[in-house]
């Protein structure tokens, strides 16, 4: 659920159930991700939330196969939006 709060004049979105912590085992929700979402590609939270542009909040994601892009220094690792991953079962403490 994502909410907004007037501040200032400025509108800032929280991400309510979507903190996402150091650890936390994730995977691509079905929307916007449909094709990853159903190849079962499983990913470890490696950094804290952080902004790109704008109020776009992004996480460092550790997957368990190779994710192909010419940007990426490692295909393992990649920088993800919060708002398109959902959490697995279980975390990692």
């Amino acid at each position: 659920m994502q909410v907004r709060l007037l501040l200032r004049g400025t509108f800032v979105k929280l991400l309510l159930g979507s903190i996402m912590k150091i650890g936390h085992v994730v995977r691509y929700k079905k929307f916007p991700h449909e094709e990853l979402h159903n190849q079962g590609i499983i990913g470890i939270v490696i950094s804290k939330p952080y902004k790109v542009e704008y109020d776009l909040i992004v996480v460092d994601i550790f997957w368990d196969r190779p994710r192909l892009s010419a940007e990426r220094r490692t295909p393992f690792i990649t920088w993800d939006y919060v708002d398109e991953l959902e959490y697995v079962e279980g975390i990692v403490a």
